[in-house]
């Protein structure tokens, strides 16, 4: 019953702090740093980020992250209302496929097919 009412973790700073920069996943990209809104996250000399100040948990850190993974299921669900099937497994779900081709003969010459 108690892991019923356990509100999930929040993903915010510490998060990162523990699952990227120091199991050495960081790759000092900036993105979190550029990404807080109260502007707390500085770069240091070791090229890692660190905090100066008091983080807002606002996650946006943790979430524009390239090292993070990203939550597929859970994002596929909230855009198409379902998960995707087995034989969506590779390509994802696709709501429809088109081909097209420019009826210009210049755009063709110096297009890609």
């Amino acid at each position: 019953m108690l892991s019923e009412l356990a509100k999930p973790e929040l993903k915010v700073w510490g998060t990162l702090l523990k699952e990227v920069v120091n199991t050495g996943l960081c790759m000092f990209c900036g993105t979190c740093i550029a990404a807080c809104p109260v502007n707390v996250l500085i770069p240091t000399e070791d090229e890692r980020p660190t905090i100066k100040g008091i983080c807002v948990l606002c996650g946006l850190c943790y979430h524009s992250c390239p090292r993070v993974e990203l939550p597929i299921d859970h994002i596929e669900e909230r855009v198409f209302g379902r998960r995707r099937s087995e034989g969506e497994a590779y390509t994802g779900i696709v709501r429809a496929a088109y081909s097209v081709r420019s009826t210009d003969p210049k755009i063709r010459m110096i297009a890609q097919d």
